[in-house]
């Protein structure tokens, strides 16, 4: 029962419009980026969903 559940919630994360949704809503409060070595290259951007 526990995983079927977990499937369908994954369905229904894992549509376009609905994951863009969260990754604009994760965007709108930002955490410390990753950057290289040297710290004048950012590649990782990272987000919250949920702010604590």
């Amino acid at each position: 029962m526990k995983e079927t559940l977990w499937r369908v919630f994954a369905v229904i994360v894992s549509r376009p419009c609905v994951a863009a949704w969260i990754i604009r809503r994760a965007q709108r409060t930002p955490y410390q980026h990753i950057t290289s070595a040297d710290g004048q290259e950012r590649y990782m951007g990272r987000w919250w969903l949920f702010e604590g």
